[in-house]
């Protein structure tokens, strides 16, 4: 049944209203979730603007740099991240009315706030955050593209492919994803034949072209990077296939993966039209190319999210077109998409309270209670083991202000501590620190493989320097084993314990090295 005038303007201003309630709600919570590690990292791209780095294009660097210069506040620093994401649903509602109906466009923002997975990504300063809106603004334009044929809009979704490729290496999907859409449609095939698109994928790699020239400059080292983190080929295993397709299920919910999956076997044996065959190719293809990834290596939770916009449509145009046939087919599909909101709904909540509470810690302190007092009553059961901060992976978000303060304090009682740094054995410790230290810290880890800092930090334009060495429990070494590097070390070390609402959330202990060699681990 075809939905009337009014029912299209209802579903319009329930649009407007969740989005803006939603995102209201992110920058209200956004000043009280700390700095995860990626954060930290690409909150000092900006302070460090390039046009790539080892792992990324530029543009996150462009956002970070932005909010450094707003100021150092966590509500600043995630600010950009929201609105393009806010902005990214926009350009999503648009696509869907003129693909499906403003129903559809309603349903697929509702799917999304039901998807753990999409929750952090909208408000965490990552590559994601430009990544989302260049991509949705393609698919919009090139939608009008294939539709109306008018040059400009050719040219502006080859100006929106070369943003997305700018902002995350997955970009080239989207060049991929489109040409498998002109390919598989008999109507829109006649495309392959005209220069628009090739004028569009030209424009695109100008836009590229300055990471290509910064890579050439650098010996390719950012794709060669990523060719090893992601695309390098390992052994194929059962166990792989299943914790990659099992880890996709978790992080957009259950039974929303499940009804994707359902609706893009629909799409793809019967599509209805141009609609239904561009949002299968611009989604399936993405969690194709990640899974097959994951057959071999491993994948992170987060790298297909691109798929699931259009995926989002796919699944909405579905359900309200089976619902809409009605019989045992619509209840079905009406269950399944309660359930899926029910329990998307369940893993969102769980996860924001988790993200802004020590949940686990203080759970944890509840089940000793409860553990002593059963042991005086029945002194076989055994004891459990002591609680470690690392039980909740959540207290990764708190510790670093308190010790980075510690260890500008440390800094202050060197001998030299403007020519004093800190040093730590991973990267993500020395981002997480280095973000809250002073401004005029200088910050490594002398690791002799290949990690931003070979950029930011000349080891040889520090010989002599004293350093402050932070050994993190997430990657702990041994002290002396920096010796080599040093004239001498301090043997006494201070330990730090950082906490969470009065839980401890993270230790480290901090050691004192003098007259730095300037050479790196591992070299002579």
């Amino acid at each position: 049944m075809p939905i009337s005038e009014l029912g299209k303007r209802r579903y319009r201003q329930w649009f407007w209203l969740l989005l803006a309630a939603i995102t209201l709600y992110r920058l209200a919570a956004a000043a009280h979730v700390g700095l995860s590690v990626d954060e930290s990292h690409y909150l000092l791209y900006g302070r460090h603007l390039a046009w790539g780095y080892l792992d990324h294009p530029p543009m996150v660097g462009v956002v970070g740099a932005a909010a450094d210069f707003a100021g150092h506040g966590l509500l600043l620093i995630r600010l950009g991240p929201i609105l393009c994401y806010a902005i990214a649903l926009v350009l999503l509602k648009k696509l869907a009315e003129d693909m499906y109906g403003p129903r559809v466009a309603f349903g697929a923002l509702v799917l999304s706030l039901c998807m753990p997975i999409e929750h952090l990504l909208a408000a965490a300063l990552l590559p994601d955050s430009t990544l989302n809106l260049f991509w949705c603004g393609a698919l919009l334009a090139a939608w009008h593209a294939v539709r109306e044929g008018r040059w400009w809009q050719w040219l502006l979704t080859g100006v929106l492919m070369g943003g997305a490729l700018l902002s995350k290496y997955h970009g080239f999907l989207l060049p991929v994803c489109l040409f498998l859409y002109l390919l598989m449609s008999p109507q829109q095939r006649v495309w392959l034949r005209r220069p628009q698109p090739y004028a569009a994928s030209l424009v695109a790699l100008l836009v590229f072209l300055p990471n290509v020239l910064w890579n050439a400059h650098h010996d390719w080292i950012s794709y060669a990077f990523q060719l090893r983190h992601g695309v390098s080929s390992g052994t194929f295993s059962v166990s792989k296939v299943v914790g990659s397709l099992g880890g996709q299920a978790l992080a957009a919910s259950p039974v929303i993966f499940g009804l994707f999956v359902a609706s893009s076997i629909v799409l793809l044996r019967r599509p209805r039209g141009e609609a239904d065959r561009f949002v299968i190719w611009t989604s399936v293809p993405v969690f194709v190319f990640f899974c097959g990834i994951g057959m071999f290596g491993r994948i992170l939770l987060h790298w297909p999210a691109v798929g699931w916009w259009s995926g989002l449509l796919a699944v909405a145009s579905v359900v309200a077109r089976r619902v809409e046939h009605g019989g045992r087919a619509a209840i079905r599909w009406r269950r399944w998409s309660v359930a899926a909101v029910a329990t998307g709904m369940l893993s969102v909540a769980m996860l924001q309270v988790a993200l802004v509470y020590p949940v686990i810690g203080a759970l944890r302190h509840r089940m000793e209670a409860w553990d002593d007092g059963l042991r005086v009553r029945f002194a076989w059961i055994p004891s459990l083991p002591p609680y470690r901060p690392a039980f909740d992976a959540t207290n990764e978000l708190y510790w670093a202000p308190e010790v980075a303060a510690h260890v500008e304090a440390i800094r202050a009682t060197m001998p030299r501590p403007d020519r004093t740094f800190m040093f730590s054995a991973c990267f993500y410790s020395v981002s997480q620190l280095a973000v809250y230290l002073d401004p005029g810290t200088a910050a490594t880890t002398l690791s002799s493989r290949p990690d931003q800092y070979m950029f930011w930090f000349s080891a040889a334009e520090h010989k002599g320097w004293d350093a402050i060495f932070v050994d993190d429990e997430r990657c702990p070494r041994e002290a002396k084993a920096y010796l080599s590097l040093f004239q001498r070390m301090d043997e006494a070390r201070d330990h730090i314990t950082a906490f969470r609402d009065g839980l401890p959330a993270r230790s480290v202990d901090v050691y004192r090295f003098y007259g730095f060699t300037g050479k790196h681990e591992g070299e002579s």
